[in-house]
């Protein structure tokens, strides 16, 4: 049996100590300073599944690359491309209600990762209804499509969770995120920036040459660092999502 928030009573005397349990206590807290933290035990929780984690991370990277490199130009790139693209987004959602269901304390299943085709086309039926709005905002005045993106950032895990459909996840994020968007923002934004510095090493330093020289040492450093933080980003994802879900006071989507 679980509760509204989604965790699991059968196994809560189990989760002593354990970020599950942190997050499940914090009721009456909402920081993106703790959803980071609680994201960071999470993941130095996963221990040999991180590598696993990782490995299906840098698969999809790597794989649009190897199929059609950097420039795609033919129509058949192009299309190869897109269908490379629409398997990584299948593989990420996936993966994020793993990292849900992982943060709840039901443990690290990679064959939650399997989404069914309606579960997947529900969450691009609501994602393509708001990117344009977000791209118009951003490109005109940028705050406004920023606090779009805020507004809408929990379709994805309202679609994953059951508790929305496809474009009533819209209204349903809205009511979720509504006076947290700044410490959604906050807790957001900080796997993104910890990124930065290695991509900035990537353009200083040239890719390539042997196993043993800068530029080959730099990318296997940089790559290895970025999967990390791809991965401990989508952990923070799903730690705020739940803590949002601990906060809310109006009924039950």
């Amino acid at each position: 049996m679980s509760c509204q928030c989604g965790y699991v009573f059968a196994t809560s005397h189990q989760l002593a100590g354990s970020a599950a349990a942190r997050l499940r206590d914090t009721a009456d807290l909402f920081s993106a300073r703790e959803a980071l933290s609680i994201a960071f035990q999470a993941v130095s929780e996963l221990k040999g599944g991180v590598v696993r984690w990782m490995a299906i991370v840098v698969l999809l990277q790597l794989l649009p690359m190897a199929l059609v490199g950097p420039s795609p130009k033919t129509p058949r790139e192009i299309g190869t491309l897109a269908v490379c693209a629409l398997l990584s987004a299948w593989v990420s959602y996936g993966l994020a209600r793993t990292a849900l269901a992982g943060v709840r304390g039901e443990g690290v299943d990679f064959q939650r990762a399997l989404l069914s085709p309606k579960t997947f086309g529900s969450i691009l039926l609501a994602v393509f209804v708001t990117t344009v709005p977000i791209l118009i905002g951003l490109v005109l005045f940028v705050a406004p499509g920023v606090y779009l993106f805020l507004t809408w950032s929990q379709i994805g895990f309202l679609i994953l969770d059951g508790r929305a459909r496809h474009v009533d996840a819209l209204r349903a994020s809205e009511q979720l995120t509504r006076d947290r968007r700044l410490e959604i923002f906050m807790a957001m934004i900080v796997p993104i920036v910890l990124q930065l510095p290695a991509q900035v090493l990537e353009s200083w330093v040239p890719v390539g040459g042997s196993v043993v020289s800068p530029g080959f040492l730099l990318f296997l450093v940089s790559t290895i660092w970025q999967m990390l933080l791809i991965t401990y980003g989508t952990w923070v994802s799903a730690v705020v999502y739940q803590m949002l879900l601990n906060h809310r006071r109006e009924p039950p989507i």
